[in-house]
């Protein structure tokens, strides 16, 4: 909801950091599927990835830092590419940018 929010009011930031629901890692891929069934389930990180409303708030030049459990399996993403891993115990910090194919439409929604 706050993604959809910020998006609405045409936010960018250089930084976000997100701290999605850790020990609840994995969620029924139907929310991504729009009501549908698949069978699988996919971890808050890869829903976050996979989100073009974080995509949208994100500057051409940002970084996305993400927190999770170290055992979550980061799957590509349409819109970010992993740039370096942190860990901390249990914890692991993922930093991500653009995919650069994205770059142009960002930097034209901010000069306009």
């Amino acid at each position: 909801q706050a993604m959809d929010w910020l998006g609405r009011e045409q936010k960018v930031f250089d930084l976000v950091f997100a701290d999605p629901p850790y020990l609840k890692s994995e969620i029924p891929a139907r929310r991504l599927a729009g009501g549908r069934n698949p069978k699988s389930e996919i971890s808050w990180v890869n829903h976050l990835l996979n989100s073009s409303a974080l995509c949208s708030l994100l500057a051409p030049e940002g970084l996305l830092l993400v927190e999770h459990f170290k055992k979550d399996n980061v799957l590509d993403s349409p819109y970010f590419v992993l740039n370096r891993q942190f860990r901390f115990g249990d914890t692991t910090v993922s930093m991500f940018r653009h995919r650069e194919d994205l770059c142009g439409r960002h930097e034209a929604r901010r000069q306009g």
